[in-house]
């Protein structure tokens, strides 16, 4: 090792060169490597914030599906929740009539304020949700959505939707 400003042979313990006093940079290069260590470190933070990051919008995307289906099914927009959200095997199996007569069997559908997903499976192009509508009269429904993305967007395979849950309510004795 030299000294870069006069050439003086120099050992590893020399922070200054013995011969023209100038500071050496062994320890700006170890600074650099430190410096280098956190912008690595910082990138693959970056990164991983944006695989996260789109996980969480894949998944967004994948509840907006059913929430947009049930609102335009509470909205009597019963062409667009059909034709606008479910899957072309879906409309296979079911047909815009048969699908307006199912909704009207079944009024909760009609009547749901919201919907909630406490659990999301996603396995390829295919995905799960599974969760509660909850109607205007606060009562608790569960349903189940598959989903299938279909020409880039994930589209209604099929749903099932479970007898409606009782809600407990507190009677007093007298």
């Amino acid at each position: 090792m030299f000294c870069a400003n006069c050439g003086t042979t120099l050992t590893s313990d020399n922070h200054y060169c013995p011969q023209c006093g100038k500071k050496l940079e062994i320890h700006t290069t170890r600074r650099s490597i430190v410096s280098s260590i956190l912008k690595v470190g910082a990138v693959l933070l970056v990164l991983g914030g944006l695989y996260l990051g789109s996980a969480f919008w894949m998944s967004e995307d994948i509840v907006e599906t059913p929430q947009n289906q049930l609102m335009a099914i509470r909205n009597n927009h019963l062409t667009e929740a059909y034709y606008g959200y479910t899957s072309h095997e879906f409309q296979k199996a079911l047909t815009l009539e048969g699908f307006r007569d199912f909704v009207h069997t079944y009024p909760p559908l009609l009547r749901s304020e919201k919907v909630t997903f406490n659990e999301i499976g996603i396995k390829g192009n295919l995905a799960k949700l599974t969760g509660f509508i909850t109607t205007h009269e606060n009562q608790k429904i569960q349903i189940e959505y598959q989903l299938v993305k279909e020409d880039g967007k994930w589209k209604v395979l099929n749903f099932k939707i479970a007898k409606p849950v009782q809600q407990k309510t507190e009677v007093s004795r007298s």
